[in-house]
């Protein structure tokens, strides 16, 4: 079964925040998780039904009812393309007096669970931007990942923060975040 792979990657620079603000942490950022692929190997094991239409479109269904497929724009369980959907949330909140970050996401359960992710925050302060690599793991007893607070081992006030990666599912799918951004 062929497996398709793709990352959304994107990094912002937003100005400083308020001065009134500066030692608050700010309520978290959060946006949709998008379905921007799937691994056909990974969801048939996961008991997923993947067949070829006559027409050679190939519709996955899944055990918890979610049936996907290239027609709808969903997924295009294909070498090439783009799926477009929604399979989740993710966030990113910051500190600045403790110069802290945490980011996480939530799966739909209707997606499966989070298997594993390649995840991080780029941090941009008044004298440089820096990736913060927090890929890894998930529990896959929860449908929620947080990275907990990390520390930000950079110089100067911190301008802003934004979270970005995808997650692999239990079934298959490759959910990206919509990079929410803290400032």
């Amino acid at each position: 079964m062929p497996t398709l792979l793709c990352a959304v990657a994107a990094v912002a620079l937003i100005s400083p925040a308020s001065a009134s603000a500066q030692d608050q942490t700010s309520p978290e950022a959060t946006t949709p998780l998008i379905v921007t692929g799937i691994d056909l190997a990974v969801a048939e094991s996961a008991g997923a039904d993947i067949r070829t239409t006559k027409a050679g479109e190939d519709v996955v269904t899944f055990p918890s009812g979610l049936v996907l497929r290239a027609k709808d724009g969903i997924v295009a369980p294909s070498q090439r393309g783009t799926v477009v959907g929604n399979c989740g949330t993710a966030n990113v909140a910051g500190n600045r007096s403790n110069r802290k970050f945490s980011t996480g996401y939530t799966i739909y359960e209707s997606h499966g669970r989070p298997g594993s992710h390649v995840w991080s925050v780029t941090v941009s302060t008044s004298n440089s931007v820096a990736a913060h690599n927090v890929s890894g793991l998930a529990s896959s007893l929860s449908t929620s990942w947080n990275s907990g607070w990390k520390d930000i081992n950079q110089a100067g006030s911190i301008n802003s923060m934004l979270a970005s990666g995808h997650a692999l599912t239990t079934f298959g799918l490759i959910c990206s975040a919509g990079n929410p951004t803290w400032k």
